[in-house]
């Protein structure tokens, strides 16, 4: 004040002044910070395999989430990720010819002791020739260790089907831990002094002659049992659809001051990874928490029961849906969507649209189309069209529809079958 400054805006600046002082760093700080924020920057530019890997390694065991984030973001940058390999994968994910190895660690069930046995059984005794010989030198296996090693398509490079493998491995196993307990008695007979190898194809069990399971059933596994997808995406077909909605990562990241701000109404496509139910205080229904991911991250639905008796049939694990709801920003709370309604997730034709044809002066008429319309939300541009002068123009962005048959029938029995035309 003595500087001239009237009392209000000085006290204005020292609040400023002290907001600022509960997060700022000293300078020794600061310098620290960016030297790393620059040697980080620096690896990621010029060791960007090498970098992600650490990346991915960082979350092993903490958050899936976060490495189907960094898979995602390396297929978009053309750095590619092998699936986990018997013979080639390393207890982490490892950098192999330019590429991303997945890591033995990051499938469910296998603890770091049987991925260092499985490192050093193959530095020891060389690459396992086949599943059978496999099983045979893992004396520390278990049937769920196996079963998702298969399920991961770990041994996908030796020419098997996973379909196969699934049929017999229970089988195989037992053949195998009772091969080991008659050795260990010392109870050979002649034949099996021939040599191990003897041993192993004696002990062989042949493969069924099925067929493997579809493309969906086995990333289903792979989701399973290393909370990703590693081999495709289940959306990759549906990308062009999917960019023009939402991302999950941007909304579960969202904070408020950016593109997306609380209670605004979002629409989001995706994939449901889980469903939960639980009943609501009042005991009247139950609500359901969903979580739905895209090609970008995940984040967590909130369906009421109102809305959970209408879409229960589509918030089923492994659905491919579209969803529209309104953003929910709580302090210490993960971002949820609060569903207003759920569709199918369907692919479309870019340059479709849907024409209508109605009298654009009879108000009550309008009204009617609007409110159908918006039932049917999607990325179809709907143009109307005055049944008088013959003019028309394109609906707003939230007028876009989903072209299922439910809706092209309603609005030929609203407007007559001649007003209506997706083209």
């Amino acid at each position: 004040m003595r500087n001239g400054v009237d009392r209000d805006t000085a006290n204005r600046i020292f609040d400023e002044m002290m907001d600022f002082a509960s997060y700022a760093f000293n300078k020794s700080h600061a310098a620290a910070y960016a030297v790393l924020a620059y040697r980080t920057a620096y690896l990621k530019k010029y060791y960007p395999v090498e970098f992600m890997t650490a990346q991915m390694n960082s979350f092993i065991g903490k958050d899936m989430g976060k490495i189907s984030e960094y898979v995602n973001y390396c297929r978009q940058r053309g750095i590619k990720v092998l699936p986990p390999d018997v013979n080639s994968s390393m207890a982490k994910f490892s950098v192999e010819n330019g590429s991303i190895r997945f890591g033995f660690a990051a499938i469910k069930n296998v603890s770091e002791s049987i991925t260092g046995h499985i490192a050093r059984e193959r530095e020891q005794n060389g690459p396992f020739k086949d599943f059978f010989d496999f099983i045979r030198r893992g004396d520390q296996l278990n049937k769920r260790i196996v079963e998702g090693l298969i399920k991961a398509g770990c041994f996908d490079s030796m020419n098997v089907r996973r379909a196969q493998l699934l049929a017999i491995y229970d089988q195989a196993m037992s053949a195998a831990g009772n091969d080991r307990k008659q050795r260990a008695t010392g109870q050979m007979s002649l034949f099996d002094m021939a040599g191990a190898d003897d041993i192993a194809a004696d002990a062989a069990i042949p493969l069924p002659d099925i067929q493997e399971f579809d493309k969906n059933t086995l990333l289903s596994m792979e989701r399973e049992v290393m909370g990703i997808y590693i081999s495709g995406h289940p959306l990759l077909e549906y990308a062009d659809e999917l960019n023009k909605l939402a991302s999950c990562s941007e909304l579960s990241a969202s904070d408020g001051t950016g593109k997306y701000t609380d209670n605004q109404k979002v629409r989001l496509g995706g994939i449901i990874t889980s469903v939960r139910t639980k009943p609501v205080k009042s005991g009247n229904g139950l609500m359901a928490y969903a979580v739905i991911e895209d090609l970008t991250g995940s984040v967590e639905l909130a369906a009421f029961p109102s809305v959970f008796n209408r879409c229960a049939n589509k918030l089923i694990a492994d659905n491919k849906v579209t969803v529209t709801g309104k953003l929910n920003m709580r302090e210490d709370q993960n971002n949820t969507i609060l569903v207003d309604d759920i569709l199918p997730l369907e692919k479309t034709s870019v340059s479709a649209k849907l024409y209508l044809r109605l009298d654009m002066q009879d108000a009550g008429l309008f009204d009617r189309v609007k409110t159908v319309l918006s039932r049917f939300p999607g990325n179809i541009p709907v143009v109307l069209v005055d049944g008088a002068t013959r003019k028309s123009m394109q609906a707003p962005r939230d007028l876009y529809i989903n072209p299922s048959d439910a809706i092209i029938d309603i609005m030929k029995e609203m407007l007559g079958e001649e007003n209506v035309k997706l083209k």
